[in-house]
């Protein structure tokens, strides 16, 4: 049995986790859409109806869901999109691509078409929500907040305390939301999904004010993010065509819906044959299968990072932190550390981190009975080839301007009124005199050569962008072998009272939609009341 399991089973035995109250009730937040008009894509609106379809689908009992989506039920338009109907005639194709940016020739804006918004998005009225929920909510229910937003870094001192962009050009911080959800009951989990640029900083929402050290939110919050702290992430874009969208959502919630967000069915998820698809099933579905540069993680992630260690030294970051008064444990001895071979470090893991190892071993053509040292050797081969076709892209893309710059110049000293920002003489070439415009540019050998340099450099674009999709495969699972590293650690560093909080969060992490939290968690939670819990 493993140690999780054992766990769970001891706590019910024992009578510390009674069953889940019938009264118990899952709340919903959404929190969607960008920060204007042009940043406010058609994939979040997507996002939002594909997640809200999913609920619809699986709990008819229609839990209570709140939606915050862009600038709410205004009427103007506020969601930009790729038009499929669009049309060009080539005269206006070849005066865009010289005096203007080609890329947004098809681009449209339009209403969101989303019903039964609550409001629009912003700090205050997020906030004002999560206070009234706190008012609401009984320990033994559950918040799941989903945002799909845009997002940004953190600072050179704080750089896990990332921030969600909202309507207006408004944002707010990790630190923030860490302390709004403590505006809830102490006892009542959370479960977040996020998919924002930089979501992974909100992975430290478990720490009060998102701060290592002041230690842990009395409050269990788990949560899977589409993208570490530091990098931005995939997924938003104008396109409508839902079948490209790769973002990290899209498969996390198509996992647990067992289908695609075309309604085509997937093989179920369930790697530990329990007959369900976990949250923590849905995100390691997620690592494996989405073709992204993005390295997804989770709470316990940042947990371990703090409160274990990969075995170069015999301390946590938590123990080489925390108070010189506290009292000091022995040096652990017999760490675990990132060698020997993959597959003896499959052993260690649990279903869910031996699944994501061997899938992308296979992926990458790894071998799991070699040494991990061959996932360095990937990755520095990964690199190589980001830098290599990156500089590649680069320079066909400096090539392309300076050839648009000539054919600009030529074009000009042809139709010398060009030389004037929104000329007539312009927009007569685009309609009545678009003949004479198309035939003479579309003769001039530097046009001709610009066609040419155009479609090189899409093709070295695409090819650095699938050289660091390949980057990122490696990167998860250098990430995924370390955490199993981290928590082989944890009980041989870690307090009684920090291994009761790590599998609290693990129960919370392999929950899943339709579960119903009791009040286990609550009570072993209230029963602590020193480090490493604060406030």
């Amino acid at each position: 049995m493993s140690r999780r399991r054992l766990y769970l089973a001891t706590l019910l035995w024992t009578g510390l986790m009674a069953p889940p109250y019938a009264c118990a009730a899952d709340y919903f937040l959404t929190i969607g859409g960008g920060y204007d008009p042009q940043g406010n894509q058609v994939s979040l609106e997507r996002n939002v109806e594909f997640f809200r379809t999913l609920l619809s689908e699986q709990r008819t009992d229609k839990p209570s869901h709140d939606i915050y989506f862009a600038d709410g039920e205004d009427q103007h338009r506020d969601l930009q999109f790729r038009d499929p109907q669009f049309s060009c005639s080539p005269a206006r194709h070849i005066a865009m691509e010289l005096f203007a940016d080609i890329d947004d020739i098809d681009i449209s804006y339009r209403n969101h078409t989303l019903g039964g918004v609550r409001d629009a998005t912003s700090p205050r009225l997020i906030r004002n929500r999560l206070r009234e929920l706190g008012r609401k909510m009984t320990a033994d229910d559950r918040l799941l907040i989903y945002a799909t937003a845009h997002g940004g870094s953190g600072e050179d001192k704080t750089p896990f305390d990332t921030s969600l962009y909202t309507w207006n050009h408004r944002s707010f911080r990790a630190s923030e939301f860490a302390d709004w959800l403590d505006s809830l009951p102490q006892s009542t989990p959370v479960v977040m999904v996020m998919v924002q640029c930089y979501a992974g900083g909100f992975s430290h929402t478990i720490f009060n004010d998102a701060d290592t050290s002041k230690g842990l939110a009395r409050q269990l919050r788990a949560g899977f993010f589409a993208q570490v702290h530091n990098k931005p992430a995939a997924g938003c874009t104008p396109d409508v065509n839902e079948e490209s969208y790769q973002e990290y959502s899209s498969f996390f919630w198509a996992a647990i819906a067992g289908h695609d967000r075309s309604g085509a069915p997937i093989e179920k998820v369930d790697y530990n044959g329990d007959g369900k698809t976990s949250f923590d099933e849905a995100h390691a579905y997620a690592v494996c299968e989405s073709e992204t540069v993005d390295v997804p993680v989770r709470t316990s992630d940042a947990f371990l990072g703090y409160y274990s260690t990969d075995g170069t030294s015999s301390e946590s970051p938590y123990q080489r932190e925390r108070d010189a008064s506290e009292p000091r444990r022995l040096p652990a001895t017999d760490l675990t550390r990132l060698e020997g071979t993959i597959a003896g470090l499959v052993r260690l893991a649990d279903g869910v981190d031996g699944t994501i190892i061997q899938q992308l071993c296979s992926k990458l053509q790894l071998n799991v009975n070699g040494d991990v040292s061959q996932v360095d050797k990937a990755l520095n081969r990964a690199r190589q080839l980001v830098q290599r076709t990156r500089r590649d892209a680069s320079r066909a893309a400096s090539a392309y301007r300076r050839a648009r710059d000539r054919v600009r110049s030529e074009v000009q000293r042809e139709w010398p009124e060009l030389d004037s920002d929104l000329s007539p003489t312009l927009a007569a070439l685009m309609a009545e005199r678009s003949t004479e415009f198309e035939t003479k540019v579309q003769n001039m050998r530097s046009y001709k050569s610009l066609v040419e340099l155009r479609e090189d450099s899409i093709r070295k674009q695409d090819i650095s962008l699938d050289a660091r999709k390949d980057e990122a495969l490696v990167f998860r699972l250098e990430h995924a072998l370390k955490r199993v590293v981290l928590a082989a650690n944890l009980p041989r560093v870690a307090s009684p009272q920090v291994l009761d909080r790590y599998e609290q969060l693990l129960s919370l992490e392999s929950g899943g939609l339709h579960d119903k939290w009791g009040d286990a968690t609550v009570q072993k939670v209230s029963q602590h009341t020193s480090q490493p819990f604060s406030k």
